[in-house]
């Protein structure tokens, strides 16, 4: 996030792909603080850049750790996140019925 530093903040950020590229690694790692870190900086991603955030988010919504899912929709209407917790929940029911 010290990467954006609340983007309102700013004039000047990075490109998209390199703020994404330094995130995606870290979307499914469940240390409580990486998940923090995770979302903040998807959130503030999705200010600068809204429409790719959008589209990671729905790319990765099974990968992605619970509380990035969390943060960085917190901006989103309502209609928008629950079609995203439609898809995360639809994938944890199908590894239910897969893993038993």
């Amino acid at each position: 996030m010290g990467l954006l530093y609340y983007s309102a903040h700013r004039k000047h950020y990075l490109p998209f792909q390199v703020l994404i590229d330094l995130v995606a690694p870290l979307i499914s790692d469940h240390a409580y603080y990486v998940e923090k870190g995770v979302g903040w900086t998807l959130r503030e991603i999705g200010n600068i850049y809204p429409k790719e955030q959008e589209e990671f988010l729905f790319e990765n919504a099974t990968k992605i750790c619970a509380y990035g899912y969390s943060a960085g929709t917190e901006k989103w209407d309502k209609t928008k996140r629950e079609k995203l917790k439609q898809i995360r929940k639809a994938a944890r029911v199908l590894n239910r019925k897969n893993s038993i």
